[in-house]
């Protein structure tokens, strides 16, 4: 868990949720996980006592802007959160710009056309699996002048 004291990992979908709970009792990580099932839309907010949050937002290819939820709460992410790492597809102009355009990040891309291999698990997906390629993106809080 990279040094965390605790992780809450937040999905929409029970099966997801349910291989996230399985994995974290696997790992020797079930005390210092919270798995919350629910789905994110315009009222939530990053917990207040988050200090990173990693996210692999919905990329928006089945549903125009779905990310755009998740990103805007990040850009404006309670004091306590000091880095955001982004997973997202590479075509994807917007990630920089949300958080710039929000005033007090700092965004670099870290990671440029990784490869992802996605099993098949949705209806629209065409074979059993399919790669896509993504950038990770790592934003900190500006320094206070």
């Amino acid at each position: 868990m990279a040094g965390a004291g605790r992780a809450i990992l937040i999905d929409c979908c029970p099966a997801s949720c349910e291989a996230a709970q399985q994995s974290a009792v696997a790992l020797g990580f079930s005390d210092r996980v919270e798995v919350r099932q629910e789905r994110v839309d315009s009222t939530w907010a990053v917990p207040s006592d988050a200090s990173i949050v990693l996210t692999n937002p919905p990329f928006g290819h089945q549903t125009f802007r779905a990310d755009r939820v998740i990103l805007d709460a990040l850009t404006k992410a309670p004091d306590s959160v000091q880095s955001c790492h982004v997973l997202h597809a590479r075509n994807a102009r917007h990630v920089y710009g949300m958080f710039r355009d929000a005033g007090c990040w700092q965004a670099a891309r870290i990671l440029n056309d990784v490869p992802l291999t996605l099993p098949k698990r949705l209806v629209h997906h065409r074979s059993n699996s399919m790669q896509t390629y993504v950038h990770c993106w790592r934003m900190v809080r500006k320094p206070e002048d």
